[in-house]
């Protein structure tokens, strides 16, 4: 059997080449038959990637993933710096690989941090600015994430250059940034008394994935995510281990109503918490992917399909308490990447045999290479995705 997808008319030189050379409708391919209507050719450049994010696009600077999102390095030096981020950061994730707690700043909130690993309240004393092609540490108080000699990673997100916009779409009222084409939002608004409301996200489409935080202290990051077991009324919480569904009051998370293309629906779990800050995205064809696999608890674990070369990842066990897991290709430059930060704890980064993590980055996915209660046991797993380089243009 000699088959033909594209890629040789003569069938190998067993039929002489047809007349046209035929290509699909893209113009890709070589065919001695024209291929039927909305059949392509078996190659790269028929992969899809969303027009909004294509480093091969007409505004290659703004559209190509990188400029989305990436992950940056750097050593703290205890006084006022600036770190490259390659993009124009509007959320900041920072954190020490040694042993500190996380560090989100945003351009909407301005000079000010919340802690992932606590339900600390907002510190404004931080001292952080934000401008076309990073951040800046403004102060060296220590509150910050640039403890003169630490090591840290940051993980950053280009959102609307902190430029906000007051939207009323839902019956609350919020300050709001976006960006439509990367599928991220950044909204800044207060609980009502009663909690139950309805919020504009900004987006496009219903968001796959929103963490929000209230700002004052005590108050838990809540989470949700489009492959929850039971997502119209879900929860997980990102400064704790525990799986999905903790918790008498999370019914009420939601108002039992899923997000839409325009309005994330709020219940009466947040009545009366006040100033609040949420971040939302989607996936976007070969730049950000969120989903679900399922664990096999095997050495030979399952792959998981983004569609890119991923540039980070989050892993959280939906079934059972398990860390939130984030790996990168910054801290781990090639294979077996097993360099694991949990966004729950602020402990050193876990790293080498001693940790028994290993996933493989590929040019479209992940493959998971342990069997790691936290990666890959007998559960469901929830995952999100950012990448640096389509599989259409991966080489």
């Amino acid at each position: 059997c000699i088959l033909n997808a594209g890629q040789d008319s003569s069938f190998i030189q067993n039929k002489a080449s047809g007349s046209a050379n035929a290509t699909d409708a893209n113009g890709f391919g070589n065919f001695f038959y024209t291929p039927p209507t909305n059949f392509l050719a078996c190659a790269s450049s028929n992969i899809p990637t969303s027009a909004d994010i294509d480093p091969a696009g007409e505004d290659g600077e703004t559209e190509n993933p990188t400029k989305q999102f990436n992950t940056v390095l750097y050593s703290g030096t205890g006084s006022a710096q600036s770190i490259d981020a390659g993009l124009q950061a509007d959320l900041v994730w920072a954190k020490n690989r040694g042993s500190q707690s996380h560090r989100l700043a945003d351009s909407t909130r301005g000079s000010a941090v919340l802690f992932s690993d606590n339900t600390d309240a907002n510190d404004t004393t931080a001292g952080i600015s934000f401008d076309s092609d990073g951040f800046n540490w403004t102060n060296t108080d220590g509150s910050n994430a640039n403890d003169s000699g630490a090591n840290y990673v940051a993980w950053c997100w280009r959102c609307n250059g902190g430029v906000t916009n007051s939207n009323s779409e839902g019956t609350i009222t919020n300050t709001l940034q976006a960006n439509t084409k990367a599928g991220f939002s950044i909204s800044s608004f207060t609980c009502p008394s009663s909690g139950a409301g309805t919020l504009g996200h900004g987006l496009e489409k219903a968001p796959d994935f929103f963490i929000f935080k209230p700002l004052g202290a005590g108050t838990y990051w809540r989470v949700w995510h489009k492959d929850f077991a039971t997502p119209l009324r879900s929860v997980m919480y990102l400064q704790l281990t525990a799986g999905e569904n903790q918790g008498a009051s999370d019914a009420q998370q939601w108002n039992n109503t899923l997000p839409s293309s325009t309005l994330i629906s709020l219940g009466g779990g947040q009545a009366g918490e006040g100033a609040s800050i949420l971040y939302a995205w989607h996936s976007v064809e070969g730049s950000s992917k969120f989903g679900t696999y399922i664990g096999n608890a095997n050495a030979d674990g399952p792959f998981v399909y983004t569609g890119f070369r991923p540039r980070m990842i989050f892993v959280k066990d939906r079934d059972r308490g398990e860390n939130w897991v984030t790996f990168d290709s910054a801290r781990n430059t090639f294979n077996s990447v097993d360099k694991g930060v949990f966004w729950n704890a602020s402990s050193a980064e876990s790293t080498g045999s001693g940790s028994g993590f290993d996933v493989d980055f590929l040019s479209n996915g992940f493959k998971m290479r342990c069997t790691h209660d936290n990666l890959n046991g007998s559960s469901t797993y929830v995952y999100g995705a950012w990448g640096d380089v389509p599989f259409k243009y991966n080489n």
